[in-house]
């Protein structure tokens, strides 16, 4: 029983507190509802207030241009009334006296008149004759010079026209052209461009097998203008580092060229994107063989979208090269002779060689960069070791023979007064790209000269 009677009391305090909150929020409900009244009340008034200011300086600024009209309509008025009444006076006052002079200056005229005339009639002939000639002479050389001055503003009216028509046509081509070289830039991919010249290596390697694309001679034209583009757009330094006769590039070495997509593409971009700001420098002979490929009845669309695999690519190549000789023919028009574009290979030196070593797993297109780097640090730890002998005339052979022989007998002496020096930096060293002949020239050298088989095999490793 007392738990029933618990429970009752539970159940009631239950339905109390329940009620309690409803109330509450019925009063809070009531409250929030009153609050929101008052707030649009409030709104409401300042509403009607700002419309009655606005009404109220509406109403003031048309008076105000009510006057304005009304001082402005007397004015006008007040002034064609005063006009006129002067016009009156002018005429009653001015009517008379001008009258009475005409009068008398009309008589001392005809006096005076009168008393020259007879003097003066033998003068007035010959006066006439005079000047009847003069003013002939003048007014046949006046119309003259008028036609004259008539026909030069029709030619350089119809000269200047001709220049305009042409300034803008050559304008219009020449935006034209850059937004095609964005255009085509930005829907080239490095995939494509890599697989292309995968495709042309491979022809390189093994022309005559039927697994592998057979390309047509304006493919590597394509080619040969993009690297001599490439080139005559590089920095003096960068030039000198990547110089190469442009009919030395062949399949294997456009292949390579267009291997490296990503510096490539960066290239085409920074050419697209400068077109039309600055003076792209083209060398004489990248315009020459744009032009000799002009001709070519080979070297169009057409052609090159029947290459099967290399039909895409090739044709956006070839439309950009359209675009670019177009700029190059329009832009020494527009642009002045300098700041010329430059591509500068250094800032990106870094990112091209680890590219090149993460896709292919070695350097590429880094020509004899590692030989030079390597042959340069191994001169300076054993000067004398390689000689360079470059001379336009012919060499005895003993000559050649002593001065090598001069060079090893210093490195000998080295090798012989310190062997461990010799075998430390020899570790210091990359090897891997020096020519395999003078590598057997060390490995000969430390055979006969020290008795270390460490060094003897790290020789060994070298030359494999």
């Amino acid at each position: 029983m007392l738990r029933r009677d618990l429970d009752t009391q539970v159940v009631e305090f239950e339905r109390k507190k329940r009620e309690i909150y409803r109330k509450q929020e019925a009063m809070e409900a009531f409250k929030a509802a009153q609050k929101s009244a008052v707030e649009n009340a409030r709104v409401a008034e300042l509403l009607r207030k700002k419309q009655m200011d606005e009404a109220q300086v509406i109403a003031e600024k048309v008076k105000l241009v009510q006057i304005y009209k009304a001082t402005h309509i007397q004015k006008i008025v007040r002034g064609i009334l005063a006009r006129r009444e002067y016009k009156v006076i002018r005429i009653k006052y001015t009517i008379a006296s001008t009258y009475i002079e005409a009068l008398a200056r009309g008589f001392l005229a005809r006096r005076r008149v009168f008393k020259l005339f007879h003097r003066r009639k033998a003068a007035i002939q010959i006066q006439c004759l005079a000047r009847g000639v003069l003013a002939r002479n003048a007014t046949r050389l006046e119309r003259h010079a008028q036609k004259q001055r008539k026909a030069a503003v029709v030619i350089q009216k119809t000269y200047r026209g001709r220049l305009g028509r042409q300034r803008m046509s050559n304008f219009r081509a020449l935006h034209n052209a850059k937004l095609r070289l964005i255009y085509l830039t930005e829907h080239l991919c490095t995939d494509e461009l890599v697989e292309m010249g995968r495709l042309l290596c491979a022809y390189a390697k093994h022309p005559e097998s039927k697994y592998t694309v057979k390309p047509s001679h304006v493919v590597l034209g394509l080619i040969r203008i993009l690297k001599s583009t490439w080139g005559s757009c590089l920095s003096p330094k960068d030039k000198r580092k990547h110089d190469q006769p442009i009919h030395e590039v062949r399949w294997m070495e456009g292949g390579q060229f267009l291997r490296r997509a990503a510096a490539l593409l960066r290239a085409l971009h920074t050419l697209a994107t400068s077109a039309g700001r600055m003076l792209l420098p083209l060398s004489s002979e990248t315009l020459a063989l744009i032009q000799a490929y002009r001709n070519d009845s080979h070297f169009t669309l057409p052609h090159f979208a029947t290459q099967g695999a290399l039909a895409k690519t090739s044709s956006t190549l070839f439309q950009w090269i359209q675009a670019l000789a177009t700029i190059s023919d329009v832009q020494h028009v527009f642009l002045s002779p300098t700041p010329v574009l430059e591509l500068n290979l250094e800032d990106y030196a870094d990112e091209d060689r680890a590219e090149s070593i993460a896709v292919w797993h070695f350097s590429l297109l880094f020509d004899c960069y590692a030989k030079h780097l390597l042959v340069q640090t191994i001169m300076a730890t054993f000067p004398g070791l390689f000689l360079r002998i470059n001379t336009p005339n012919a060499m005895h052979i003993q000559t050649i023979q002593q001065t090598f022989d001069a060079g090893y007998r210093r490195l000998s002496r080295r090798l012989l007064a310190t062997p461990e020096l010799f075998a430390d930096k020899l570790q210091a060293v990359n090897m891997t790209c020096l020519p395999v002949d003078n590598i057997m020239v060390l490995k000969e050298y430390v055979r006969a000269l020290t008795c270390q088989s460490s060094s003897i095999c790290l020789i060994h490793v070298f030359t494999h």
